[in-house]
């Protein structure tokens, strides 16, 4: 009897596709069931009893007659073999399925489980939203697993994989890019700045001085040594260039007011 994703046989139910087709549960590779050579049989080479109570396919297993199945443990499967896995699970019952609501449930998974992805890639850093979509893949391939056994619905793993890698490569990508645009573009805008700086600092004929507090660099510029009479080789990079000629009694102000400012007591420098 037929019903939709079902076909009825006396007591026993085979879930369909639309198209009419099963999913062989297989029990595993090549000779899985008891094989004889019909030359043993017609000779009788075989022990009283063996076929008594018992289904018998009667097939071909040679190459030559095409009558090969690929299967998840054995490549080439004979076609009596793969008949004879059929007629068993549907007498222990252990069938496979993939109703039309298992479509729904991939489209969801692939659509959900993208979108996810997509999510905790866009806010999380590179380092930390790869072991996220690693973890996504495994979480779907356990929930394909216990759907398939003991459940026997047969779920897409490959689509929503797919989806999680594709989602979390693609947002990858986006990042890195925006990323690359704003560094070129803070870079612009920082080289705008400086010639600007440049072209005021030049305008305004003043004495530069830069004091790089990690290193102890000192840096004057050509303005501030013509304003003071030095040569260049008279400096040594150092905040002594500056201290050593102020006067005696403005010394320890200035370091007064230097050390003010370093300790955030004062926004400005000024002496």
């Amino acid at each position: 009897t037929w019903h939709t994703g079902t076909v009825q046989v006396g007591d026993r139910t085979i879930p369909v596709d639309a198209a009419g087709n099963t999913v062989v549960n297989y029990y595993g590779g090549t000779r899985t069931f008891p094989t004889y050579s019909l030359v043993d049989v017609v000779q009788g080479k075989f022990a009283p009893g063996t076929f008594e109570d018992k289904i018998v396919f009667v097939g071909v297993t040679l190459a030559a007659v095409h009558d090969l199945f690929k299967s998840p443990w054995s490549l080439p499967l004979p076609g009596v073999e793969r008949h004879a896995t059929v007629t068993s699970r549907i007498l222990d019952g252990r069938l496979l399925g993939h109703p039309a609501y298992a479509g729904a449930i991939d489209l969801a998974a692939i659509l959900l489980l993208g979108l996810l992805t997509a999510a905790f890639t866009a806010r999380l850093p590179a380092m930390g939203a790869a072991p996220g979509a690693v973890a996504l893949v495994a979480l779907w391939w356990i929930a394909t697993q216990l759907a398939l056994f003991p459940g026997g619905l047969v779920l897409s793993f490959v689509y929503p994989a797919l989806s999680i890698v594709g989602n979390f490569l693609g947002i990858t990508v986006l990042r890195v890019v925006r990323e690359e645009q704003q560094r070129r573009a803070a870079e612009k805008n920082l080289r705008i700045s400086e010639e600007r700086y440049a072209l005021a600092a030049q305008g305004a004929n003043d004495g530069l001085w830069d004091w790089d507090l990690a290193t102890g660099r000192f840096y004057t510029s050509p303005r501030w040594h013509d304003m003071l009479g030095l040569a260049v080789e008279e400096t040594q990079s150092k905040p002594e260039d500056w201290f050593s000629r102020i006067h005696d009694e403005d010394v320890s102000t200035l370091r007064a007011a230097v050390d003010a400012h370093l300790a955030g007591q004062s926004a400005h420098l000024e002496h």
